[in-house]
C-alpha cells in the first residue's frame, strides 16, 4: 500500500528515511503540477515491483522543495517524475545510481527496472520463503528486447530472466545466449528465473588469465588521471596514466572512453594480486576469452563491442506536446481550453537520466491517472478560482526553475548549443507561467484575456520548438559520444602505429652510436625493455639473468622498423628472464629438424644446446619469430629474429 506525504514534517521524515538504514528500496512518485495526479501510474509500479520496495507519493510544490532541501544535490523528485532509492543510498548518495524517471511511455517500466536492480543488489529475492522458490534447469529460447530472456524450464513451464536481476546495465545477450542450458532459482510467484553466479575471486581470475596474458576489459569510469576497468561486472581494477601510455602528454580520458571494450595485459604481482596495463598490448596478440557470466554462457565481452547510453524518450515527449500545443494566435474559448490543458512544467526537471548529458524535463502527460490526491484540471474560462489556482501552480513552477537554472546550465558539457536550448526552454516555461498568472488577473477583461491567451499559445509553440531542438541536440550528443569513442580507439591505434611507421633506425641509430659494440648496445636495449615490461615489484622474481647475446642477434635486428624492434625486445626479455614458456601467445616450442612433430629437436653439436622458437607477432605477413638456445646449464643465448618462413637456428 502506497504512503502519501501530506505535511512538511512528513517530507523531512521521508528524507531521513531515504538516507537512513533500510531493508527495501524506497520509490517516490510526485504529482504532475498540471493535473495534481500521478503521470506515472502508482499501480503499475506497485504491481511490477512485487512488494520488494516501499512506495511513497508526494505532491509537487512546497513538499517536494522541502524534500529536496534535505537530500543531497540532484537527488530530488518533482514535476510528475519518480525515483527509486537503493537501500545504501545514504552511504553512497550518487544520483546516477538512482536516475530520475520523467513521465513518458517507458517511465513505469524504467522505474520498475530500477527497483528490481536495487532489490537484487540488496539480495531481497534471496529472502523469499523457500516454498516459493525452486531450483530448476531450462533452455534459453530467445529474447524480448534487451530486458527479458525467455526460458523453457524442465517441468515448471515458461520463465523469464530479467536484465535487472543479472548484471544491469549490461544487455542480456552479454549474459546468456539462445539455446544455452541454464540453471537457477525460479520464483513461483512471478516466474522470474535467477541465474546469477558468485563473482570470481582473485584465485579464479589468476587461474583464468595467466601472467602476462591479454584479455578484454570494460571501461566503466574515466578521469584524466585514472580509469576503472572491469574483468567481470562485479570485479573492478584501477589503471593510471602510466598503465595506459608512457607519453607524459597523454591523459587517460584522451585514450579511453566510458563504455569501451579494450585489450589489457593481466599481470600477476608477487603479493598475489592482479594488475592491468594497456600501453604494451600489441594489436596482433592472442586474446584470452573473457569470462562467461553464466555457466555455458558466451564471453561477456567482445572486441568492437561497446555499451552505449540509453536513449531518452524524446519522441514520446514531443508526441504528447504536439497533441496539447495550441495554434499560435488563436483566441476565444477554444484557445483558453488549449492553454489550460498545457501543463505548467517544472523547469527544475532538467536533471539528466545519465551523467554527461543535460536534459530538460519532458512535458508531463495530461492524461488523468487514478491515484491518491488527484484532482481534474479546471479550464481557465470556466472558473476564476481555477485560473487563480493554475496561476499559483505556474508561479511555483517558475520559482522551481529559478532555483535550479544554474545547475541546469552546468550539466551541459557538450557545448553551448545544448545550454542555449536549455535556457530557451526555461525562458519559455517562465513566460508561460507569467502569462497564466496575468490571465487569471485579467479574467474579467475578455479582450485582455484573448491577447494573453494568444501570447500563451505562442509561448507554448516556442516551447515545442525548443523541445524539438533539444531532441536534435540529444541526437547530436549521442553522435559525439560515438565519435569520441571511435576517436579514442583511433588514437590508441595511432600511438601503437607511430613507431611502426617511422623509418628504421631513427632513434636507435642515435642510441647505437653511444656504444662501442653491438653486444653492449643490444644489452642496453634489452635492459630498457625489461624496465618497461616488468613491474618494479616483480623484478626480483624475474631478473634478466646471465644471458648471452649470440653473434648474429644484432644483425637480425637491422631490418626491423621501430614497432617490430620493440616487439623483438619484449620477446628477448621474456626469453632472458626464462618466463617465455609461461607467457600466453608466445607458444614457445623446440625448433625441430623437420616439419613433423616427431622429428628430433635441433641440437648444437658443440655444446648440446637446444634451439627454441617463439612467437613475436601473429596474424600478420611474415610474422616475426625469435630463435634462442638453451644451454645444458639453463643459460639462454639469443640467436636471431627471423620471419615466419625462416626455420634455421
Amino acid at each position: 500500500m502506497a504512503e502519501h506525504v501530506r505535511t512538511t514534517a512528513e517530507a523531512v521524515a521521508l528524507a531521513g528515511r531515504i538516507l537512513g538504514a533500510r531493508e527495501k528500496p524506497v520509490v517516490v512518485l510526485s504529482t504532475d503540477p498540471a493535473t495534481d495526479g500521478f503521470a506515472i501510474d502508482a499501480d503499475d509500479v506497485e504491481s511490477g515491483t512485487q512488494g520488494v520496495a516501499d512506495l511513497v507519493l508526494i505532491d509537487t510544490g512546497d513538499l517536494t522543495r522541502t524534500l529536496a532541501a534535505h537530500l543531497p544535490d540532484r537527488a530530488q523528485v518533482y514535476g510528475g517524475a519518480g525515483r527509486s532509492y537503493p537501500v545504501d543510498f545514504g552511504a553512497d548518495p550518487d544520483w546516477r545510481r538512482s536516475p530520475l524517471r520523467f513521465p513518458g511511455p517507458r517511465a513505469a517500466t524504467a522505474l520498475v527496472g530500477d527497483v528490481l536492480t536495487h532489490a537484487n543488489a540488496a539480495r531481497l529475492f534471496d529472502c523469499k520463503p523457500a516454498s516459493r522458490r525452486v531450483a530448476v534447469t531450462g533452455v534459453v529460447q530467445g529474447f524480448a528486447g534487451d530486458e527479458r530472456a525467455l526460458v523453457a524450464t524442465d517441468g515448471h513451464g515458461p520463465a523469464t530472466i530479467s536484465r535487472e536481476l543479472t548484471y544491469p546495465p549490461f544487455p542480456l545477450d552479454w549474459v546468456v545466449r539462445r539455446g544455452q542450458r541454464v540453471a537457477g532459482m525460479l520464483d513461483l510467484d512471478d516466474h522470474r528465473l535467477l541465474v546469477t553466479e558468485p563473482a570470481p575471486d582473485t584465485a579464479a581470475l589468476l587461474a583464468a588469465f595467466a601472467h602476462h596474458s591479454v584479455t578484454l576489459a570494460f571501461v566503466t569510469k574515466v578521469t584524466p588521471a585514472r580509469a576503472t576497468l572491469l574483468l567481470h561486472p562485479a570485479v573492478e581494477f584501477t589503471v593510471r596514466r602510466d598503465d595506459v601510455s608512457k607519453n607524459p602528454l597523454d591523459t587517460v580520458d584522451l585514450l579511453l572512453a566510458e563504455g569501451d571494450v579494450v585489450a589489457v595485459r593481466v599481470l600477476h604481482l608477487s603479493d598475489g594480486t592482479i594488475h592491468l596495463s594497456l600501453y604494451d598490448v600489441d594489436d596482433d596478440e592472442a586474446i584470452v576469452p573473457p569470462l562467461a557470466l553464466t555457466t555455458g554462457g558466451p564471453p561477456w565481452l567482445a572486441q568492437g563491442r561497446a555499451l552505449l547510453p540509453e536513449d531518452a524518450d524524446t519522441h514520446g515527449e514531443l508526441a504528447e506536446l504536439e497533441r496539447r500545443t495550441p495554434v499560435p494566435g488563436a483566441s476565444g474559448a477554444g484557445a483558453a481550453g488549449a492553454v489550460s490543458e498545457a501543463p505548467a512544467v517544472d523547469a527544475a526537471a532538467a536533471e539528466p537520466d545519465a551523467p554527461g548529458v543535460a536534459e530538460a524535463s519532458p512535458p508531463t502527460t495530461a492524461r488523468p491517472v487514478p491515484g491518491p490526491g488527484m484532482r481534474p484540471a479546471m479550464p481557465h474560462a470556466a472558473s476564476a478560482a481555477g485560473a487563480a489556482s493554475a496561476a499559483t501552480d505556474a508561479a511555483a513552477d517558475a520559482g522551481h526553475a529559478d532555483e535550479h537554472a544554474a545547475a541546469v546550465e552546468s550539466r551541459a558539457p557538450h557545448g553551448s548549443a545544448l545550454r542555449s536550448t536549455q535556457r530557451a526552454l526555461d525562458t519559455a516555461r517562465a513566460e508561460i507561467a507569467g502569462l497564466k498568472a496575468r490571465l487569471a488577473e485579467a479574467d474579467a477583461d475578455d479582450s485582455a484575456a484573448s491577447r494573453l491567451r494568444a501570447r500563451a499559445a505562442t509561448a507554448e509553440s516556442r516551447l515545442k520548438e525548443a523541445l524539438v531542438g533539444r531532441a536534435e541536440l540529444e541526437l547530436r550528443v549521442r553522435e559525439l559520444d560515438a565519435r569520441q569513442r571511435a576517436g579514442t580507439q583511433a588514437l590508441r591505434s595511432a600511438r601503437k602505429a607511430a613507431a611502426a611507421s617511422s623509418a628504421p633506425g631513427d632513434d636507435r641509430a642515435t642510441r647505437r652510436s653511444r656504444w662501442s659494440t653491438d653486444e653492449a648496445w643490444v644489452r642496453h636495449e634489452i635492459y630498457l625493455a625489461w624496465v618497461d615490461r616488468v613491474e618494479p615489484a616483480e623484478r626480483a622474481d624475474h631478473p634478466l639473468g646471465d644471458y648471452i647475446v649470440g653473434p648474429r642477434f644484432a644483425e637480425s635486428l637491422a631490418p626491423l622498423d621501430d614497432g617490430r624492434f620493440d616487439k623483438a625486445m619484449k620477446a628477448a626479455v621474456d626469453a632472458a628472464t626464462g618466463r617465455i614458456r609461461e607467457v600466453p601467445g608466445r607458444e614457445a616450442h623446440l625448433l625441430r629438424t623437420g616439419d613433423g612433430a616427431g622429428d628430433p629437436p635441433t641440437v648444437r653439436a658443440s655444446d648440446g644446446a637446444k634451439c627454441w622458437r617463439a612467437y613475436i607477432e601473429q596474424k600478420t605477413a611474415q610474422a616475426r619469430r625469435i630463435h634462442y638456445w638453451i644451454l645444458p646449464g639453463g643459460t639462454v643465448e639469443l640467436s636471431r629474429i627471423v620471419p615466419h618462413d625462416d626455420v634455421q637456428p
